[in-house]
């Protein structure tokens, strides 16, 4: 009869254990931060992060936003943040992020190297039950999770035409920034033979910093890249006011630049994602559709400017220098506000 009796307070005891503990584990889930990854079978993903202001710097919604990133099968792929993300000052607030799943991915890894805390960290694949979950402390790594529904790998000809769209539309309509530095080579001189030779090593500097920087031999932070990329605008746009003719050391100049927007460009194909399967044709066709958006601004601008104006006496003065001008106050202007 003893012996029934301990046993049952022993087994009341282990209930009444794992009943608090279960309890203490909801309690523990329900108030963590968490980072929910929705992968569909359309081939997008959408992230929400569930934060709370008090457990992060004034700062931190900002910083978690800059730094966190995914990595499909080792590619790296750096989520945009959607407009309707909550305010932090709310309590809690959710920061929500979107992006395109690479084709034929197999697993995706999340990386965050500024979360503080404990997070809980969950992959949900469309239609596939339950959700991947890992705990997480301080900057952290999360996975790899199944990417259960990633879209087919395309054919070369398919990833290639989609990459060659992809880097003209970087240039036109996209790359405001990229067209008003062709258009400061383009008003550097009148005649053909300067302008391509500054196109040509403008060309050889970002094509080779591009693959480079996809091939993860060379970085630098973008808030070093974009500023110097518009101090660069501004200073090609200053030195057609002073300068009467392309010297060698223009040259030297401009493929110096180059190198700089190579690094502008791979930042933006990261954020597109290169599929691992098919790197080598996408990466060639993004430069080609890029060296095609270049050359369309230069076709128009000599369609519309050069053509017809560009042996006038009155060229210089009344054109290339008003214009190289408005172009210089740009890029200082667009340098003053990417500073950090």
């Amino acid at each position: 009869m003893k012996r029934l009796a301990g046993g049952v307070r022993f087994a009341a005891g282990v209930a009444l254990a794992l009943s608090l503990a279960s309890g203490h584990a909801a309690a523990h889930e329900n108030g963590a931060a968490r980072v929910t990854v929705f992968l569909a079978k359309s081939g997008r993903f959408r992230i929400e992060a569930r934060l709370d202001p008090t457990h992060l710097p004034p700062d931190g919604a900002a910083i978690f936003a800059r730094d966190l990133s995914l990595e499909f099968d080792g590619v790296r792929c750096v989520p945009r943040l959607t407009p309707d993300s909550d305010a932090p000052a709310q309590k809690p607030f959710t920061l929500r992020f979107e992006g395109e799943i690479p084709p034929g991915a197999a697993h995706v890894t999340l990386r965050e190297e500024s979360a503080m805390g404990e997070m809980l960290v969950e992959a949900r694949n469309e239609g596939v039950d339950p959700p991947e979950r890992q705990w997480t402390r301080g900057g952290w790594n999360a996975g790899p999770f199944v990417v259960a529904a990633a879209p087919p790998i395309p054919g070369i000809a398919e990833t290639s035409s989609r990459y060659l769209a992809l880097g003209f539309r970087h240039i036109v309509p996209d790359g405001v920034d990229h067209i008003f530095f062709v258009l400061g080579l383009f008003l550097a001189s009148r005649k053909l033979k300067p302008l391509l030779m500054q196109v040509t090593a403008f060309t050889l500097a970002h094509s080779t910093t591009l693959g480079l920087a996809m091939l993860g031999v060379v970085s630098l932070p973008s808030s070093i890249v974009e500023p110097a990329i518009a101090l660069s605008i501004a200073f090609v746009a200053c030195e057609n006011v002073f300068r009467t003719e392309t010297s060698r050391a223009r040259i030297a100049i401009v493929f110096g630049f180059g190198l700089l927007h190579g690094l502008g460009f791979a930042g933006a194909l990261r954020e597109i994602g290169l599929p691992r399967s098919r790197f080598v044709p996408a990466l060639i066709s993004f430069n080609l559709g890029v060296e095609a958006g270049q050359l369309t601004v230069l076709a128009v601008a000599f369609a519309l400017v050069g053509a017809w104006f560009s042996r006038r006496a009155w060229y210089r003065s009344r054109v290339a220098v008003p214009a190289s001008l408005a172009i210089a106050c740009v890029g200082l202007y667009w340098t003053w506000v990417r500073l950090p």
